[in-house]
């Protein structure tokens, strides 16, 4: 699969439909590890510049998906274009589709208390054949007690959505103990979407491309990150990508 390197973080060249095809196909079809999925925006791109971690987390996943359009951008200035935006939250829901259709089965992980119970009340009620075979919020400090949960439950997808970086971290960490899941998604804040707690954009403002302006708009301290796109934009002209070296 072709990919584009973005300051040290790789992108896969694929569009929605080819990634949620991947996802389900690892979903029903386990292997001996999950199948993991990151989608790096501009500011995660730049944290991981100075995270060795978070670094470490995004090279690791089998597949990255270039959720910003800052993303798209960057690799259009660099000579490399990608297909197109592909967001974790919309593919996620696709794969969520298809797996309603063939009966198979969810665990939701992260968010605040009883969000992620919403979630899955909402997702059923809008896919009644799909199975939300486990939940919990992201507050919690011992990892053993929720992977021995989700183990036991072996869901086809879990999706992780603790924040980035520290779903990126945690799923990098504890893959290896999550065995009997089909693949992990990394996807930040998609319960609370998808339990009606935070509305997405308008889609006119999608369609702009101006989504990224939406959520700054609901979550002003999302301010503070204006200039690290700042920064994204500079060192991502042609030729003039770099990284910071870890040791």
């Amino acid at each position: 699969m072709k990919n584009v390197s973005i300051l040290g973080v790789s992108f896969d060249a694929v569009n929605k439909n080819e990634a949620s095809d991947l996802i389900f196909n690892a979903c029903k079809n386990k292997s001996e590890l999950p199948f993991t999925v990151v989608t790096p925006n501009p500011i995660m791109v730049m944290n991981a510049q100075e995270d060795e971690a978070l670094f470490s987390a995004l090279a690791s996943a089998d597949l990255s998906l270039p959720d910003g359009i800052g993303i798209i951008s960057a690799a259009k200035r660099m000579g490399t274009p990608l297909p197109e935006r592909v967001t974790g939250i919309d593919t996620a829901y696709s794969v969520l589709e298809k797996l309603a259709d063939v009966g198979g089965s969810v665990y939701l992980l992260g968010a605040r208390p009883e969000v992620a119970e919403k979630a899955a009340e909402r997702l059923t009620e809008k896919l009644p054949t799909l199975r939300v075979v486990g939940t919990h919020h992201g507050y919690f400090e011992d990892d053993a007690k929720i992977i021995k949960d989700i183990s036991e439950k072996s869901p086809d997808l879990l999706a992780v959505c603790l924040g980035s970086p520290r779903q990126e971290i945690w799923v990098y960490k504890n893959r290896e103990n999550l065995a009997g899941v089909g693949a992990i998604l990394c996807l930040g804040g998609a319960l609370d979407v998808w339990s009606d707690n935070v509305k997405r954009a308008p889609a006119f403002l999608i369609r702009l491309r101006l989504e990224w302006l939406w959520r700054m708009l609901l979550e002003p301290k999302r301010m503070k990150e204006l200039p690290k796109m700042v920064r994204f934009r500079l060192l991502t002209g042609k030729s003039r990508q770099k990284r910071k070296s870890f040791k």
